[in-house]
């Protein structure tokens, strides 16, 4: 798969957790025909990001190196385009207005339901529909 010329990758994600959270959520990525690359810290992330092209980033709350701002801001200044979303397992009001208000599009209980995915799915697609070019 290959970047567009907005930098999105066709179904590609990126995780950014701690095991076993990244290889469950990832699975339910790989289920729907997507590819993904897992990253366990903030700093991965960030080499991920620049070396992939992912249309949407979810990363875990808090990280060994970090929490899900450092990830945000990686993503925002390397991959803008790409739908951010936060697992975790504590769901507060003020978590869910402080990752809204950094950009994030959802906010999601571990372990991620599918349902709640197929959300995340619907705003790539809507995302991406409003920002690629067309053919």
């Amino acid at each position: 798969m290959t970047p567009n010329q907005r930098g999105w990758q066709e179904n590609s994600v990126l995780i950014v957790a701690e095991q076993p959270v990244a290889d469950v959520v990832l699975e339910q990525f790989v289920r729907r025909g997507w590819s993904g690359i897992a990253a366990g810290l903030c700093s991965e992330a960030d080499a991920a990001l620049r070396a992939n092209s992912p249309g949407i980033v979810i990363t875990q709350d808090t990280l060994p190196d970090g929490t899900w701002r450092q990830v945000f801001h990686s993503a925002a200044t390397i991959r803008p385009q790409a739908v951010r979303v936060v697992c975790s397992g504590r769901s507060t009001l003020p978590l869910w207005m402080d990752v809204f208000s950094q950009g994030g599009y959802e906010l999601l209980p571990e372990p991620c339901p599918d349902d709640l995915l197929d959300r995340v799915f619907n705003r790539y697609d809507q995302t991406r529909v409003h920002t690629c070019d067309p053919v």
